[in-house]
């Protein structure tokens, strides 16, 4: 599943055009707060999350998503160092990634159990015309 929005691809993007020049200092660390922003409302999400009962792997999942948010705040504070210490981001960026896998499976996932859902939906309507 392809997450164009993901911390880890702005992250990356991110640590692209530091490293080109691109991006001064001060906006760098303007950008690692906004991020770091972005996580906590991922965070305020996963927290308002639900499970329900007749899924007992959910909360399996949102483990799983937390451990994703983890693993992306976990980078973001390394790449912080980046400036000072350029040979960080290969590292923060395999931390970022591994967080992005683990978010992108809740993602997949909770799409999967929605479409069940939806069919699930039609299906009723369609023996309840009968």
């Amino acid at each position: 599943m392809e997450v164009s929005n993901s911390p880890y691809f702005a992250l990356a993007e991110l640590v692209h055009q530091f490293q080109q020049g691109h991006v001064e200092v001060a906006h760098y660390h303007d950008a690692l707060d906004t991020a770091t922003g972005f996580l906590d409302r991922w965070a305020q999400g996963l927290s308002r999350m639900k499970v329900p009962d007749s899924y007992p792997d959910g909360e399996v999942l949102v483990e799983a998503g937390r451990t994703g948010l983890e693993h992306l705040y976990a980078a973001v504070e390394m790449l912080r160092r980046l400036p000072d210490e350029p040979g960080v981001a290969e590292d923060a960026l395999a931390e970022a990634e591994a967080g992005h896998d683990l978010l992108v499976k809740l993602l997949e996932v909770n799409l999967e159990k929605k479409e069940e859902f939806a069919e699930a939906v039609q299906e009723a309507r369609y023996y309840g015309e009968e």
